[in-house]
């Protein structure tokens, strides 16, 4: 859902005031860089930079379970020509995949209905 802030934008809300530190991953070794990639954002928007080194495949843990599975999207916003996909969904992850390279940052984007 939405919510208008007092700047007038809108932003996703989650509507059930969790709090905590979102989680990323490699998935196999070295997936998503060799050293460990980084996460900002929320359950419903956040971006992953990837290690040092390029990767495949990038996990990340929500902070709350979603009631049901959400529906995601990603995006390398670095490597443009590299497709970034959010698959493997589940009430609790998600995976991102696609070729990144060092650094590359990937949005994702969940929502639910």
């Amino acid at each position: 859902s939405f919510e208008k802030d007092s700047g007038g934008h809108y932003n996703f809300a989650r509507g059930d005031g969790s709090t905590g530190t979102l989680a990323v991953a490699n998935i196999g070794a070295n997936s998503c860089g060799t050293t460990a990639a980084t996460i900002v954002g929320t359950d419903h928007v956040m971006r992953i930079t990837v290690g040092a080194t390029g990767g495949t495949a990038c996990r990340v843990t929500f902070v709350s379970t979603w009631a049901i599975k959400p529906v995601c999207t990603a995006n390398n916003n670095t490597t443009v020509a590299n497709v970034a996909n959010a698959g493997n969904i589940q009430t609790t992850t998600v995976d991102v995949t696609g070729v990144f390279g060092a650094a590359d940052e990937l949005s994702i984007l969940c929502d639910t209905y």
